[in-house]
C-alpha cells in the first residue's frame, strides 16, 4: 500500500512541476538550453556487450566535447574504474582460470596474468622438479633390481636353514617352518642370533629381501658365511655388499620424492601467489605488492641418515 501512495506522489510531482519549468525555459530567453541527448537510462534500442560496456559509454558520453556545459561535465568516479577496469580474460566466473592453471602447472596462472617472467621461473622449477624425479626413481628401481638379483644369487634358503647357528651341525634339511619353531623356542633366551619370523619371496617381496640382509637370523643363508668358525662370525662381506646396494637403492629414492616434495611446494606458492594477483583483478604488476614476502628453503638432518626440507613462504 505505501508503495502505491509513494509512486502517486511521485507522478503527481512530475504532472505539476515538468510545466511550470518547461514554460520557464521556452520565456526566458536569457536561458540557453541544450538538447540532451545522452540520457543517464540507456536507450532500449542499444545493445551492450555487458555491464562494463554500458558503464564506459555512458560516462564517455557524458564527458564528450558534446556534452552538457562543455567536455569535462562528468568525470568516471575511481570507485567505478577499479572496479570494472578488469581484464577481459578476468571478467565473471573466468577469473577462476589462472587459480586453476596454476594447480595443473605451477605458472601457467602467471603467464596467463601477464606476468611472464616468474610463471616462466615456476614452470623451470617444476619442470626441474619433475626431470629430477623421474632421474632417481629410475636409478633407485634399477638399483632394486640389481640387489634383488645379487640376493637371488648369493642367498640360499636351504643354507639358512642347515648351517643355522642354532641348529648346526645337528640338523639338516629343516624347513622355514621348522626353523620358525626352533626360533620360537630360543627366542628371549639371549642365544644368537634373535629371532625374526620367515617370510618368502612369494608372500610379501619387499619384507623377504629386507628381511635377509637386515637381521642376523637370516646371515647363515649367505654363500660366504661360514658355518664350522667359533663364534659364530657377526657379519660376511657378501651381506655388506648388499647392504650397501639396499641403501643406495633407498638414497636414490629417498632424492626423487624430494624433486616430489619440491614440485608440491611450487604448486601450492603458485596456487596462492594467483589468488593473490587476481584479488585485485590481476593484468597490473603495481596492484599487488608481493616484495614484503619472504620465501624461505629450510633443510635440517633427522637420525642418521634421513633429513627434511621445507619451502616456506611467509606473508607480510
Amino acid at each position: 500500500m505505501r508503495s502505491r501512495f509513494v509512486f502517486v506522489l511521485l507522478f503527481i510531482g512530475i504532472v505539476f512541476c515538468c510545466p511550470p519549468l518547461a514554460a520557464q525555459v521556452t520565456e526566458n530567453p536569457d536561458i540557453s538550453y541544450a538538447p540532451l541527448h545522452h540520457d543517464l537510462i540507456p536507450s532500449a534500442t542499444h545493445t551492450y556487450a555487458d555491464r562494463d560496456d554500458m558503464t564506459n559509454r555512458l560516462f564517455e558520453d557524458l564527458s564528450g566535447d558534446d556534452a552538457p556545459g562543455g567536455g569535462d561535465v562528468l568525470s568516471r568516479p575511481a570507485a567505478l574504474s577499479k572496479r570494472f577496469d578488469r581484464p577481459a580474460g578476468l571478467r565473471g566466473g573466468r577469473r577462476y582460470v589462472p587459480i586453476l592453471l596454476s594447480a595443473l602447472v605451477p605458472g601457467a596462472g602467471e603467464v596467463y596474468l601477464g606476468y611472464y617472467k616468474r610463471g616462466i621461473a615456476l614452470m623451470a622449477i617444476e619442470a626441474g622438479a619433475w626431470t629430477g624425479y623421474v632421474y632417481y626413481h629410475g636409478k633407485g628401481l634399477d638399483t632394486r633390481e640389481e640387489y634383488e638379483a645379487y640376493a637371488d644369487r648369493h642367498w640360499n634358503v636351504q643354507k639358512w636353514a642347515d648351517h643355522h647357528p642354532d641348529v648346526y651341525p645337528f640338523f639338516t634339511g629343516f624347513t622355514p617352518a621348522q626353523m620358525d619353531s626352533v626360533g620360537r623356542l630360543t627366542s628371549g633366551t639371549g642365544d644368537w642370533p634373535g629371532y625374526i619370523p620367515w617370510v618368502s619371496r612369494e608372500e610379501d617381496k619387499q619384507h623377504y629381501y629386507e628381511n635377509i640382509g637386515k637381521y642376523d637370523w637370516y646371515i647363515s643363508g649367505w654363500e660366504d658365511f661360514d658355518p664350522t668358525v667359533d663364534p659364530f662370525p657377526q657379519d660376511t662381506d657378501m651381506r655388506d655388499e648388499y647392504r650397501s646396494l639396499r641403501k643406495k637403492s633407498n638414497d636414490q629414492l629417498d632424492n626423487a620424492n624430494i624433486f616430489v616434495y619440491l614440485s608440491i611446494a611450487t604448486r601450492v606458492f603458485s596456487i596462492v601467489e594467483t589468488i593473490l594477483l587476481t584479488r585485485d583483478g590481476g593484468g597490473d604488476e603495481e596492484q599487488v605488492d608481493l616484495s614484503a614476502n619472504t620465501l624461505q628453503f629450510k633443510a635440517r638432518a633427522r637420525g642418521y641418515n634421513g633429513g627434511e626440507i621445507a619451502l616456506e613462504y611467509r606473508f607480510k
